[in-house]
C-alpha cells in the first residue's frame, strides 16, 4: 500500500457487533480496492463492539485494512467521525457493515467530485434501484420521517439515511470536526452543517439491497426523532459558524 500522502480514497465501515457478516464485506471492499490504479485504505471502526468482530477483522490480515477501536460504544455516528478524522485519502467514504449498497458504486459518486464536495447515495430517486426491499412498516417508516426531515431542516434531501456518504478531505475536516450527534440522527446533522458550511450536496441514485439482521432497534426511531428536533433548534441557536473546531 502506499504512504498516507498517496492515499487517494480511504473507506470507514463503522462497526457494533457485525460478527456474521463483517468479514464478509471487508473482502468484497477489499477484493473492489486491489483492482483500482488509485490509493486507497481501509479503516474498519470497532464502535465499542461486545462480539468477535474486531477479531475478525484482524483475523483477516489483508493488507491495507486498518483497525480502530475504542470503549465503550458511543454511536454509529461516532465511529464515523473517528474514523473521518484519522483518515488521510483525498476523499473519504464511509458505508454500511452490512454492504447494503454495493461498494462498486462508490464510482458513481466519485465521478461528481470534482464539482461537488459532499456527494449522498439516495435510494429515492428516479434511477435508483431496491432490489430487496424494506419490511412495508420501516419503508413507510422512512418516508414518513424523510417528509419531517425535508419539511423542519433539509429541503430536497429525499434520503438522508443512506449509509453511502463521500466527502472530500476539506470537507471532512471541517464538517465532522463540528460534529455533535453520535448515533442514528447523525446523518441529518453533518448534511444540515455541510450546507452551513456552503458545501454542495449532491444526490446519485444507488442499487440498495435490504440486509437482514440490522442492528437498529425501534427505541432508535423514538430517538431519532428527538434528536431531529435537537438539530433543528442548533440551527438557530449553534450553527456550524459558530462551532469552535
Amino acid at each position: 500500500m502506499p504512504n498516507s500522502k498517496d492515499i487517494y480514497l480511504s473507506v470507514i465501515v463503522p462497526m457494533y457487533n457485525e460478527e456474521k457478516r463483517i468479514g464478509a464485506t471487508i473482502k468484497y471492499i477489499h477484493h473492489y480496492l486491489s483492482k483500482q490504479q488509485y490509493g486507497w485504505e481501509i479503516l474498519a471502526v470497532d464502535d465499542g463492539c461486545k462480539d468477535k468482530t474486531a477479531a475478525i477483522v484482524k483475523e483477516l490480515k489483508l493488507n491495507g485494512v486498518q483497525l480502530l477501536d475504542y470503549s465503550p460504544n458511543r454511536g454509529k455516528g461516532y465511529a464515523v467521525h473517528y474514523g473521518m478524522l484519522h483518515a488521510c485519502g483525498e476523499y473519504r467514504i464511509f458505508c454500511d457493515a452490512d454492504n447494503a449498497t454495493p461498494f462498486e458504486q462508490v464510482e458513481e459518486l466519485l465521478q461528481h467530485a470534482e464539482k461537488c464536495s459532499v456527494i449522498i447515495g439516495s435510494r429515492y430517486l428516479k434511477d435508483s434501484k431496491i432490489v430487496i426491499k424494506q419490511p412495508l412498516n420501516r419503508i413507510l417508516g422512512a418516508r414518513l420521517g424523510n417528509i419531517l426531515i425535508q419539511f423542519l431542516i433539509l429541503p430536497g434531501i429525499v434520503d438522508t439515511q443512506c449509509g453511502f456518504k463521500l466527502f472530500s478531505a476539506h470537507a471532512a475536516e471541517q464538517i465532522f470536526k463540528r460534529q455533535t450527534i453520535w448515533r442514528w440522527a447523525f446523518d441529518m446533522e453533518i448534511l444540515v452543517l455541510a450546507k452551513q458550511l456552503g458545501y454542495k450536496i449532491k444526490q446519485v441514485p444507488v442499487k440498495w439491497i435490504d440486509q437482514a439482521g440490522s442492528t437498529v432497534q425501534g427505541a432508535a426511531f423514538r430517538k431519532t426523532l428527538g434528536e431531529l428536533l435537537k438539530i433543528r433548534w442548533d440551527t438557530w441557536t449553534h450553527p456550524a459558524s459558530s462551532r469552535e473546531v
